[in-house]
């Protein structure tokens, strides 16, 4: 095996050739020149056109959540009054929602369908 000091080194003799890179430069240049007259021919109503922009009418500022802790203390006494009362849940097939011990109550007496009775 050949020793660290006896390995050819070969350099990179370039980075890139000049004349690629300015023949790029060209490009961007033509390309950045021509591309807005090109699209002045497929699209001519645009430059005859002037949008004038009006005022901008006042945005109306977010409605702002101002006291969390009331707002979550009534949505649970809606949860509550909800869990603890009778209601409809659809008239048309009579169905009804009822208080959530009277149902724990049936369903301890009654048992559940495909369950073993204890």
């Amino acid at each position: 095996m050949a020793q660290p000091s006896e390995r050819a080194v070969d350099y990179e003799p370039s980075d890139a050739e000049p004349w690629l890179l300015a023949a790029l430069a060209a490009a961007t240049a033509v390309f950045l020149l021509v591309a807005p007259c090109i699209l002045l021919l497929i699209y001519p109503v645009t430059a005859r056109s002037s949008t004038d922009v009006g005022r901008i009418r006042d945005i109306p500022s977010p409605r702002l959540q101002v006291d969390p802790a009331d707002d979550l203390a009534a949505l649970r006494r809606a949860e509550d009054e909800r869990l603890s009362s009778y209601g409809w849940i659809d008239r048309d097939r009579t169905t009804l929602h009822i208080p959530i011990d009277r149902a724990m109550a049936l369903t301890a007496q009654r048992g559940l369908p495909g369950w073993q009775k204890p």
